[in-house]
């Protein structure tokens, strides 16, 4: 998160669960999504089902922060996550509705090229689930 605040860049998610706002990290996420606002960082997330379903007020809070999101559908839910921004791609395993397990994997890979190539195939995810809407 301090990376995305680093690069400044618009962040693309794939597979997300809504980590951030695991209860541990409530106060870091508060002041991450203050300074992301004050950059005027963008967040575009595709999220899996259980987000529409279990959600809750958290997507509302979403809703009013202009934060885009779409859902994949239930057969493509995984207990992984993939972020990008700049020339970040950061793959995470073991997360789960508003919770990172405590024997989470991050991986983090720095290459301009795939990280562009990764938002070349989000935007492909993104376009197909908006006409499914």
């Amino acid at each position: 998160m301090r990376d995305i605040l680093r690069v400044g860049e618009d962040a693309y998610f794939i597979g997300a669960k809504l980590a951030w706002w695991d209860p541990r990290l409530k106060t870091f996420t508060e002041q991450f999504l203050k300074e992301a606002e004050r950059k005027n960082i963008k967040f575009y997330h595709i999220f899996d089902e259980i987000v529409r379903r279990e959600g809750g007020e958290t997507i509302k809070e979403l809703n009013k922060r202009n934060m885009p999101y779409l859902f994949l559908p239930e057969k493509y839910a995984t207990n992984s996550t993939l972020d990008f921004f700049g020339d970040q791609i950061v793959t995470w395993h073991g997360i789960s509705l508003k919770k990172l397990h405590d024997d989470v994997t991050l991986f983090v890979l720095r290459d301009k090229g795939l990280a562009d190539n990764y938002k070349t195939w989000w935007q492909f995810m993104w376009d197909s689930l908006s006409k499914k809407k």
